[in-house]
């Protein structure tokens, strides 16, 4: 029988609608029913590909036993922490707080009024090697709020208060020195794994951030040191198994420091977020391989990912009924069976495939030795083995597509689509794939007319509805996504659309009594606190994308409302990114490009001239890591409504362009050569 989770539009609580446990959904029912029956409530957060919520749900939450205890004792919510972020980073703040550590599937007891007093993660369902198991936890739980109320109350009043004073902790906030970005990186070069690439040991995450923070900095001042630290990681994690070396797309970590067993699940935000990083590292070191990968990514996410509406799914399982990432893995007689024993045992020995195997007797595909060193050494002719190469991967692909697939979250969130939206735009513009910039259009289009209502704007998407009002990464995510469409199609309502993000978000997020963003609006009431993670986790905090938006805007626009709030951010937080530098790498590349002057570019022509494209793409074709391009007609009203763009014309009735830093431009032009040569004066 179907519990109450059957309405919802979550995949993640659509799974566990057939739980004989008695689920709510987080809402204003569940949280008076609590206080009503003065029962302790169990709070349960995971999302849909994580590999350990499965385990969890297959083992406690499909028992009928453990089942009954949960029904009889607790409030049992189940959350899923992408359409609730606001609600995972407070009772992960509260996990992490109790027992020290976090994760997911994430286990927190609550009081009725919301506060929690214990909690956990992954429980097993008995008591294991000294570990209490689930079933003793909730009756020592039960016992404990029902006999110990004050004890319980004591704690959970001792674990808020933790909270607050980490949530609304204060930084100085005087004026950072050049020398601070330079400590940061400094600070970061100190953690890499200089033998197998990456920040400290096993388990491995990619952290694309921090890596666009160090290519910043070689653009500033070259390095070997950040060179080295930057393509050795590239390196590794796209010839490692963390990599899909059949399909393309990134699996969401590495277990192992060698990048090669990854946890399967691949994850939108960090295709989108390395397919831009790679897409960066292209242009400054002009290694094919990484343009492959770009496009490897984005044409993954095309055909797998993007749906017939416009959106763009929002992860894809760890698992599937063959078991944890047995779909990616392959023993070597299927590879001889696919590919024959001669070509087999070549392919077999290029991507690392043994008979004794490095998973579970399965083999993840990975690349030990670079394909031009592995020609060498096998002594191939070149143009033969990469035609070999290619035929292989779809032959064992068009194999791989017969199993059964893990499954795809198709719930759309705004954050994580603005994230691949401006990853197409980008690499549309610099490859010159009008597709791409079709779909970033798309995408964007889909977010315009489905998930902005009565002008606010929605965090979710699912089954023709929208879930959550939007919180700061949707409109800071999303406004940097504008300024990125307005570059690949020069249309000017996508900057009209970033200048309301940048105004909603000092409207909604701005709180000037105690100079901070926060990421919820003030009037969330189901909220224990008004939460404000200032880290950069495997995504950028809402506020470290916010400055970037604000302070781009207030170039554009001359509102000083908005670059002021951004320097006072920054200033905030620098100090502490300077000596952590690690989690706070989005920081550091905002920080970065306030420091220095950022380059604003008018490109004036009308949109089907195929000239204006050539001065964008032009662009596009170099590292520039503090830009703001602005492609308009020379009719367009925009050029008479903001600042930055009055007075700019036409020069000799052809598409001219401006180079300017700080308001001071240099002479248009009509020559691509000269604009090139503007672009990479510093």
């Amino acid at each position: 029988m179907s519990n109450r989770l059957i309405n919802e539009t979550s995949l993640y609580l659509l799974q566990h609608a057939e739980n004989p446990v008695d689920w709510y959904p987080w809402s204003s029912e569940a949280l008076a029913i609590a206080k009503a029956s003065d029962k302790p409530i169990l709070l349960s957060i995971g999302y849909s590909s994580c590999h350990w919520c499965h385990v969890m749900e297959k083992e406690s939450f499909e028992n009928d036993t453990i089942a009954k205890i949960m029904n009889e004792h607790f409030i049992n919510i189940k959350v899923d922490r992408e359409e609730r972020p606001d609600l995972d980073y407070i009772y992960m703040s509260a996990v992490q707080s109790i027992s020290g550590q976090g994760g997911w599937p994430m286990t927190v007891f609550l009081t009725p009024d919301r506060k929690p007093f214990f909690a956990g993660t992954y429980f097993p369902p008995e008591d294991r090697n000294g570990i209490a198991g689930f079933p003793t936890i909730l009756l020592s739980v039960s016992d404990a709020f029902n006999n110990r109320r004050n004890d319980v109350q004591s704690v959970s009043d001792n674990v808020v208060q933790r909270i607050a004073q980490v949530n609304y902790r204060q930084f100085s906030g005087a004026e950072f020195p050049a020398t601070s970005l330079a400590n940061a990186k400094n600070e970061i070069i100190k953690e890499v794994d200089w033998n197998n690439g990456g920040i400290g040991s096993e388990p491995k995450f990619p952290q694309p951030m921090i890596y666009e923070f160090l290519l910043s900095r070689n653009y500033s001042n070259s390095e070997d040191q950040i060179i080295k630290a930057v393509t050795k990681t590239l390196d590794l994690m796209m010839f490692g198994g963390i990599y899909d070396q059949l399909r393309g797309g990134f699996h969401r970590y590495s277990t192992d420091k060698f990048w090669l067993i990854p946890h399967f699940e691949k994850m939108l935000y960090d295709n989108a977020l390395l397919a831009k990083l790679y897409l960066n590292a292209y242009k400054v070191f002009g290694e094919i391989q990484y343009s492959k990968v770009v496009i490897e990514i984005l044409d993954y996410v095309r055909d797998e990912m993007l749906l017939n509406n416009g959106g763009i799914s929002s992860s894809q399982d760890a698992d599937s009924d063959l078991g944890e990432g047995i779909y990616f893995a392959w023993q070597p007689n299927e590879i001889d069976s696919i590919l024959g024993k001669t070509n087999g045992h070549l392919i077999k020995k290029y991507f690392g495939v043994t008979k004794s195997g490095n998973f579970d007797g399965f083999s993840i595909l990975s690349v030990p030795t670079k394909t031009d060193d592995f020609i060498q050494k096998e002594k191939l002719r070149k143009q033969d083995f990469e035609e070999l190469l290619l035929d292989a991967k779809s032959k064992m692909l068009d194999v791989r597509y017969k199993r059964n697939a893990p499954q795809t979250d198709d719930k759309v969130l705004c954050s994580w689509n603005s994230l691949m939206i401006s990853a197409y735009a980008k690499s549309g513009i610099s490859f010159g794939n009008k597709e791409y910039i079709s779909i970033a259009k798309n995408t964007g289009d889909f977010i315009e007319e489905n998930m902005i209502d009565n002008g606010k704007l929605f965090h979710s998407s699912g089954d023709r509805r929208v879930k959550s009002f939007g919180y700061l990464e949707d409109y800071s995510f999303y406004g940097i996504a504008c300024l990125d469409l307005h570059e690949a199609t020069f249309d000017s309502k996508w900057i009209r659309r970033a200048i309301w993000a940048s105004e909603k978000i000092l409207e909604n997020f701005w709180d000037s009594s105690q100079e901070m963003l926060f990421d919820t609006l003030e009037t969330s009431d189901d909220l224990l606190l008004r939460p404000r993670d200032i880290y950069d986790n495997a995504v950028p905090c809402g506020s470290s994308i916010a400055v970037e938006l604000l302070y781009k805007i207030g170039l554009l626009t001359g509102d000083e409302r908005l670059l002021k709030v951004a320097k006072i951010v920054v200033d905030s937080i620098l100090p502490v990114a300077e000596k952590a530098p690690v989690g706070l790498g989005q920081w550091l590349c905002s920080a970065d490009m306030m420091m220095y002057d950022t380059k604003e570019i008018v490109i004036i022509g009308e949109a089907t001239d195929s000239k204006t494209f050539d001065f964008v793409r032009k662009v596009n074709s170099i590292y520039l890591p503090s830009k703001i391009v602005v492609a308009v007609s020379e009719s367009d009203p925009l050029l008479q409504e903001i600042l930055f763009l009055k007075g700019k014309k036409m020069l000799n009735g052809l598409v001219t362009a401006f180079v300017c830093q700080n308001y001071e431009c240099k002479e248009p032009t009509n020559d691509l050569d000269v604009f090139y040569e503007q672009l990479i004066s510093k």
